[in-house]
């Protein structure tokens, strides 16, 4: 984990209180030297830690905080400064200064966040990207091989896609991929993560998710689909491999191959249906399937 990622996680009063202590050593610093010794750039520290790490409104504080130390660091050395209008205008300036400098973090840290957020979705769907499925799928992987829990995944393609495409036209099938992965998104539980991997092709990762319970979920989300789909009057199916590992394989790779191989099965056996495997230790890398279809 990346310093970054560690200090993005950290509480709010953390913050507040690492960005304290910070302007406290500078302010220090700046008594110590004099006033002969310009500290104002140093006062940029901690306004910048904690406006990037807890927000515009602890980063305006901070930066009046900064200020006023500024101004009592100098006039350590003559109160006379009070009088003098070069000076006024002087600290006049550095607060600005401060306050503008925390308001383009603050944007900053927005456009970033902004930028972070969706470079982990889908552009069209508004689910997750193949990106984001690999990194949240290889975590639980690791996750369900270290304490041996089981996980089960779905690879979910739709049928006569295509065709809706060449007859309707794209803006049509850009609606039935949005309707589809609003339709998965809205059935699946917060702690599952559906993804746009494909075209036409969409993954649901079931954490904690045994063979019944897997079942149980995506015979109805089939349903659901199929329904919604002639809602709309377009001619769509789906094609669905689910494969519940009792034991998580060496790769994440294999994993999905399984439940793409289970689904192309379905497709090349008549479409429109959800087919279950179960895959198991075995010896070396390597799975035992049990497949199963669902009506």
């Amino acid at each position: 984990m990346s310093l970054r990622s560690e200090l993005d996680g950290l509480q709010r009063p953390i913050v507040v209180t690492l960005a304290v202590l910070l302007l406290g050593v500078v302010a220090w610093s700046d008594y110590a030297t004099g006033p002969q010794v310009s500290f104002a750039i140093f006062y940029l520290m901690p306004i910048y830690f904690v406006t990037w790490y807890a927000g515009l409104p602890f980063g305006m504080a901070m930066s009046v905080a900064s200020i006023l130390l500024v101004v009592s660091a100098d006039l350590r050395g003559s109160f006379l400064l009070l009088k003098n209008p070069i000076y006024d205008w002087d600290a006049l300036g550095k607060l600005g200064f401060f306050v503008i400098t925390t308001v383009l973090l603050s944007r900053l840290r927005e456009s970033y966040a902004k930028a972070r957020e969706m470079s982990r979705l889908d552009f069209l769907t508004g689910v997750a990207n193949a990106r984001e499925f690999y990194a949240v799928a290889e975590a639980e992987r690791t996750r369900s091989q270290r304490y041996n829990h089981v996980l089960s995944l779905a690879f979910l393609d739709l049928d006569g896609f295509k065709e809706i495409n060449d007859k309707l036209g794209h803006s049509v099938g850009d609606k039935v991929l949005m309707a589809v992965a609003e339709g998965i998104h809205s059935s699946i539980r917060s702690i599952d993560l559906v993804a746009r991997v494909g075209g036409d092709e969409f993954v649901i990762l079931l954490p904690e998710t045994d063979e019944r319970s897997s079942q149980v979920v995506m015979s109805k989300l089939h349903r659901l689909l199929t329904d919604l789909m002639a809602k709309n009057g377009w001619h769509i199916t789906f094609s669905v491999g689910v494969v519940t590992f009792t034991s998580a394989p060496e790769s994440l790779d294999a994993m999905i191959r399984a439940a793409d191989q289970l689904m192309y099965s379905v497709k090349n056996s008549g479409k429109n249906r959800v087919a279950h495997s179960i895959a198991g230790p075995a010896t070396g890398s390597s799975s035992t399937l049990v497949p199963k279809q669902i009506d």
